[in-house]
């Protein structure tokens, strides 16, 4: 059992048995914000802080990037019901609100920046504080009352100080110039308490001189339920086996009592409120938000409210706060809060979408998003990798994967992205108009084996999103199944940005456990035109960033006859994987309308020192030239003096044809097109991201294209209506070159095998191996990589078996 407070449910039943915690709370969504101005849909709010004067008057700051990051406070007036924008002198972020009474508010902001109003929001005065040497620092405050207050920084470049005003902010003086807090909170105009990299603090003199209590460099939070009684709390040392502490005083912090000290979680508890010694909320992320709770003391927590979809890209979970044990609000990272008036409940999941998945049936472990990343960084830390291989190894070989589609559109080259930053968010175009990109009830959902009635993804399948289904049920390919829908109304910045595609994007993706699937991944993205014009000259890519352990000592290869693009070690030995680093890519199993596979191309990231014309895309135009099979600068890739789309296409381990040269953090841009869309229509392409390992670095990419050329293709439901017998039906086209459909039916749930062999008998493709539901179906056999003759394509059920003999021509 894990040591986390979260997963701390080691409270005698007795304990829990006699606390009435609201197992049927109510917990009602409340919009922020609606439709902006631009008409591109609705506008992106990220919420750090929440504070209510009362059970009407509340503000809620943060950050609207529809507004190039510019700081923002929206106010209610009716306990949420409805939110107004107010209008601010400020373009930084607001981090933390003190919220005095229903007219006076302080804020602080990034850049060094505090604000007020006494108009209740009508109007701000940015106040004359002393300036700070980094705009990457920021005040923390605390306030008294309308003109008592504290600013600190604990930051070496602004010197450690603290200051004190009495006149509202109107100006400032120094009461001490060597000690800077992380937090702090005054309770009176004489004492306070704060925390610093060194420990807590107290100061019983207005913060003139201030006394170390308790030292730890890894305090985050505290709480005071009154002058005397109050809680501390650290986090987990990301260096060390360190867990997270929790202490209590009952003497103003001049002592302190250890209640735990095993938190393995990676982030300390937020937001804690105490409503008396024994019952407290604090707001807690480990792998998903939620609002953890104490009925001891802080002694033991349990989570009483799993919220899912609150996070935002950098995964943090949302501003909490509660004005009694009943009343409360917890805010989101995109655009909307809940309110609860009978407490936060017992497990009481307000919906069912994700903002993260990991996909972990087999040999990988992957972290996937709802902003377009079909293998998405970890979200334990920046600049972790997310693609684990082989699972539980902790080495990984992918960094993220993500997708980018451009078209000619009236004219316009219009380019929408999932790259750099994303343009994409969960939702679906109804009735013309994009809907959801903020709503609750659009993101991740997943199924695996053994799902049914009573699992939360599985009884709020969205099928209404297109989610797949097998008759009326969830539809389960494979062992592990996740859906997601994306529009592309969000800008996020790119240089020179374009207008929207007005793209709906569904994403279906599954694995196996079969050892014929056991490394693979298989994603089925349905791009549907929502524009009123046609797309033309359109382009569909796979932006792929491998990271084989150590990230700067990569190579990129590709090879078109497999649909392969891939990368792996440009040296013999990596510190994690030792000396059998694996190789790693994505393999083009199938598409419709026109997008076949026509380029897969280098870039590199920028801090590995890349040519100009080969680094990362940051403008629509870079990412239409990589997507054309030219680099940055609109020049084409050239061997032996010819241009090429598929580039570095030799053979490492035999070092023969065109291979790089070049050990860096090296990605690629895998791209189908051009192809013609028209408004309405829609496209679908299948791949599989996929991982092989071998006896040495060169020999894992001979083992990775082994393992791409007799990778199962995807298998496809055509119909759930139930077939009355087994039956393998004849291919057609037949003779085929190099592709031909196979289609066959199956009356009951049972485990089938569909295999193609050559005509001596050797197994050429596993089409399908595993449990399959009754229902008609059909797959896609490639035949690109064989030579012409006859094939075998057999069919084993039980108590059926069948052949049919197949003609390749070419």
């Amino acid at each position: 059992m894990k040591s986390s407070i979260l997963w701390r449910f080691f409270l005698c039943a007795a304990i829990l048995l006699s606390v009435n915690f609201s197992l049927n709370a109510q917990w009602i969504k409340q919009q922020v914000q609606g439709v902006d101005s631009s008409g591109f849909g609705q506008e992106s709010f990220s919420a750090y802080t929440l504070k209510f004067a009362d059970a009407n008057t509340g503000y809620i700051g943060g950050t609207n990037y529809n507004y190039q990051n510019s700081g923002s406070i929206y106010k209610t007036i009716n306990g949420g019901v409805n939110w107004n924008r107010l209008t601010l002198n400020t373009a930084f972020n607001v981090q933390q609100l003190e919220v005095i009474n229903p007219l006076i508010v302080y804020a602080a902001c990034d850049s060094g920046q505090v604000i007020r109003t006494i108009t209740g929001g009508l109007s701000w005065t940015t106040l004359n504080t002393p300036p700070l040497p980094s705009t990457l620092i920021r005040w923390r405050i605390s306030f008294i009352n309308s003109l008592t207050g504290w600013i600190t920084t604990d930051n070496p470049a602004a010197t450690n100080k603290t200051y004190q005003t009495t006149n509202g902010g109107t100006s400032w003086a120094i009461v001490n110039s060597s000690t800077g807090f992380t937090k702090i909170n005054f309770q009176s105009a004489t004492k306070g308490v704060g925390i610093n990299s060194n420990g807590f603090f107290v100061t019983t003199n207005s913060g003139t001189n201030w006394t170390n209590t308790l030292t730890d460099s890894l305090l985050s939070e505290f709480y005071f339920l009154n002058s005397n009684t109050g809680w501390l709390f650290s986090r987990k040392s990301a260096a060390s086996s360190i867990k997270g502490k929790s202490w209590k005083t009952t003497n103003s912090g001049q002592n302190w009592t250890l209640l735990y000290s095993n938190d393995s979680g990676s982030r300390a508890p937020k937001d804690v409120i105490f409503f008396d010694e024994q019952t407290g909320y604090a707001n807690y992320y480990i792998n998903k938000s939620g609002i953890i709770k104490t009925t001891n003391g802080g002694v033991n927590w349990f989570n009483p409210t799993d919220f899912r979809l609150v996070t935002s890209a950098n995964y943090y979970a949302g501003p909490m706060t509660f004005i009694n044990n009943s009343t409360g609000w917890y805010g989101t990272a995109d655009d909307f809060l809940y309110k609860t008036t009978t407490g936060p409940g017992n497990l009481v999941n307000p919906f069912f979408a994700d903002y993260i998945k990991i996909q972990n049936s087999n040999n990988i472990s992957s972290y996937t998003d709802s902003r377009g990343s079909l293998t998405a960084p970890s979200p334990l830390g920046s600049n972790l990798p997310g693609f684990e291989y082989p699972k539980g190894s902790n080495n990984y070989c992918l960094f993220n994967s993500t997708f980018a589609l451009s078209a000619v559109v009236n004219g316009d080259t219009l380019v929408s992205q999932s790259y750099n930053g994303s343009d994409f968010r969960a939702g679906q175009f109804i009735g013309g108009n994009e809907v959801g990109s903020r709503l609750g009830e659009y993101g991740l959902y997943q199924i695996k084996t053994g799902d049914g009635s009573g699992v939360p993804d599985y009884d709020h399948w969205p099928v209404s999103q297109g989610a797949p289904v097998s008759g009326s049920l969830p539809q389960l390919t494979g062992n592990q199944s996740s859906f997601v829908t994306l529009t592309d109304m969000t800008r996020t910045g790119l240089t020179g940005e374009t207008a929207p595609l007005k793209a709906e994007v569904k994403i279906y993706q599954y694995s196996f456990n079969d050892d014929l699937r056991k490394d693979a991944i298989y994603y089925k993205i349905s791009i549907t035109n929502k524009n009123t014009a046609d797309w033309n000259n359109a382009y569909f890519s796979f932006l792929v960033d491998t990271d084989i352990g150590t990230a700067t000592d990569d190579r990129m290869g590709c090879d078109s006859a497999l649909g392969l693009g891939y990368g792996y070690n440009g040296v013999a030995t990596d510190p994690g994987y030792g000396s059998t680093p694996p190789a790693v890519g994505y393999k083009f199993v199938s598409s419709t309308n026109g997008f076949i596979l026509n380029s897969c191309v280098p870039f590199y990231n920028v801090g590995s020192a890349p040519p100009p014309c080969l680094g990362d895309p940051y403008t629509p135009h870079d990412f239409r030239n990589y997507q054309k099979a030219l680099d940055k600068c609109g020049e084409p890739f050239t061997y032996n003096g010819l241009p090429r789309n598929f580039i570095f296409n030799g053979d490492p381990q035999t070092g023969t044809g065109w291979l790089s040269n070049v050990n860096a953090d090296a990605r690629f841009f895998m791209t189908l097109g051009p192809a013609n869309l028209a408004a309405g229509e829609t496209a679908t392409i299948i791949v599989a991201a996929i991982a092989a390992r071998g006896t040495g670095y060169l020999n894992s990419v001979t083992k990775l294209k082994q393992y791409a050329a007799t990778l199962p293709l995807d298998v496809q439901t055509v119909s759930s209506v139930v077939p009355k017998e087994f039956k393998l039906n004849q291919n057609y086209p037949n003779p085929f070159n190099p592709v031909t459909k196979i289609s066959y039916s199956v009356p009951k749930a049972s485990f089938m095998e569909l295999n193609v062999y050559d005509i001596s008998g050797r197994l050429v493709k596993n089409l399908f191996s595993g449990n399959s539901q009754a229902g008609n179906y059909e797959v896609h056999f490639n035949g690109e990589s064989l030579a012409s003759g006859i094939y075998i394509c057999r069919m084993n059920s039980e108590n059926y078996t069948n052949a049919i003999k197949m003609i390749l021509v070419k």
